[in-house]
């Protein structure tokens, strides 16, 4: 299976569970940490941010329809030859 990216709220998970930041970490594929609110304003931010693309915080639900509209024009569609390539591995 394949994807062109992934959006995910960690919510609680975010801190002190390092096999999902492990996890996250691995794929081939962008990743973007989604949060409703400013999770930043509330401490520090959370360890699955840091093995991210990118976070969307802070829009409320116009962040998720943001991203979506942004991940299909801002990176190459899945036939053509510049995808996205992790440096990860």
């Amino acid at each position: 299976m394949s994807f062109d990216a992934g959006l995910f709220n960690p919510a609680a998970f975010g801190t002190g569970y390092p096999a999902l930041v492990a996890a996250i970490g691995q794929v081939r594929f962008p990743t973007i940490e989604v949060h409703i609110s400013n999770s930043a304003r509330r401490g520090p931010v959370s360890e699955t941010a840091r093995v991210s693309h990118g976070m969307v915080t802070g829009f409320g639900l116009r962040g998720i329809t943001w991203h979506c509209a942004g991940s299909k024009t801002c990176w190459p569609q899945r036939n053509d030859p510049r995808r996205y390539r992790t440096s990860r591995g």
